[in-house]
């Protein structure tokens, strides 16, 4: 009898954790869904603003159509487990994976959406970090439903890292824009060059300027990493990342946010310097 009651107790304990762990797996699964379906939201209501008088806001609109066209056209070539998103918490990878969830609730249903329950992404960085942009990935890492792999290393052997151990990817998404360096000649889709490791690069953001990529992010109500409220415009690690000094008001010592930095496509990098010590 003692058995028997023994046996029975372990069997609801068993059932009670199944059950806690299927219900767990449902909510993960069910939350890329959702995410795509809020950034889909967020998107089709910036698509829908209207202001005559707003040059910017018009540009940037017509640049948010054709960059989702381009990573429809890359769902057309490659399917989801094939893809990862290269995502460092920057402004610009931001926005890139803003449009990629959008462009996933229009293409995928929820039930397959639920199946993959994250997105592959990577990220690749040698530099020492500010902490608050740690802190930033962390969040929406989760927030975004990503499964991120890391690696502290140069990019070229972080993709080589990356490709071996997922074997299954065929293209990344990379939030590299023409002013960057080494960006000049990008398409919107090509193959990387000899002697990199081989994949497609999806480079939806790659025309977008400076003002755009703000306007998109403050009128979509996008949260971004607060170092840029503080005066930096352009992060790169602890050592080499600098205040940009055409944001401060010399009246109050103070910076300005960097949404507020004027002739951004020529001085966005004017905070990528050597730290004084």
């Amino acid at each position: 009898m003692f058995l028997t009651k023994h046996f029975v107790h372990i069997t609801c304990l068993l059932t009670l954790c199944l059950s806690f762990w299927f219900l767990r797996n449902m909510e993960s699964s069910q939350r890329l869904s959702v995410v795509c379906q809020r950034a889909y939201t967020s998107v089709n209501t910036f698509l829908h603003l209207n202001d005559e008088n707003d040059d910017v806001l018009d540009r940037t609109q017509k640049r948010v159509r054709h960059s989702l066209s381009v990573l429809q056209t890359m769902l057309d070539q490659f399917n989801l487990d094939q893809i990862a998103i290269s995502y460092n918490g920057g402004k610009d990878c931001l926005v890139m994976l803003i449009l990629y969830l959008s462009v996933l609730h229009t293409r995928f249903n929820n039930q397959t959406l639920d199946e993959h329950h994250q997105l592959n992404a990577v990220m690749i960085n040698y530099e020492r970090q500010f902490p608050e942009l740690v802190t930033f990935i962390n969040d929406t890492t989760r927030q975004y439903s990503l499964h991120l792999d890391q690696y502290n290393t140069t990019l070229k052997e972080g993709f080589e890292e990356y490709l071996d151990k997922h074997t299954q990817i065929k293209t990344i998404i990379v939030g590299t824009r023409r002013t960057d360096p080494y960006a000049r000649g990008l398409k919107d889709i090509q193959r990387t060059d000899s002697g990199w490791p081989d994949f497609v690069r999806v480079h939806p953001v790659v025309d977008w300027r400076y003002d755009e990529v703000w306007c998109f992010l403050l009128r979509a109500n996008i949260s971004y990493c607060s170092l840029y409220d503080e005066g930096f415009t352009s992060l790169g690690g602890v050592d080499t990342t600098i205040r940009n000094p055409y944001l401060l008001d010399k009246e109050t010592g103070q910076y300005n946010p960097a949404y507020m930095l004027e002739k951004g496509d020529e001085r966005e990098r004017g905070g990528r310097q050597k730290r004084l010590t």
